[in-house]
């Protein structure tokens, strides 16, 4: 699958549509899938100094140091979803293959620097 594919079937947009397309939550557990990899590509796709201003998207901004929060995300919450492997929720009834923990490792390592 292109990435650009991707990052529009796991977006925030898809998330907001399943949240109200099942107010009663039975694509919960999908959406917030969703909306973590959306968060996991505006951590990886910074290119502009002013897009998180004009988007209103804290994960867009430009790293300016070590100690950026989205580092700490990226290892502590994307990351321990991601090793799962396979996601299964009872209310969504749906299976999700994501990323091995090597990939989103080397992603974070990348990153980092």
């Amino acid at each position: 699958m292109k990435v650009r594919l991707a990052a529009q079937v796991m977006s925030n947009t898809v998330a907001m549509a399943l949240h109200r397309r099942y107010p009663q939550g039975d694509a919960g557990e999908t959406a917030k899938f969703c909306e973590m990899v959306n968060k996991f590509f505006d951590c990886r796709n910074t290119r502009s100094t002013t897009e998180h201003i004009r988007k209103r998207n804290e994960f867009l901004a430009e790293y300016t140091s070590l100690d950026d929060s989205r580092f700490d995300w990226l290892q502590n919450v994307s990351l321990h979803s991601f090793r799962t492997g396979t996601r299964e929720s009872k209310n969504d009834r749906v299976h999700l293959q994501v990323m091995k923990e090597e990939r989103c490792s080397s992603c974070i390592k990348h990153t980092k620097g």
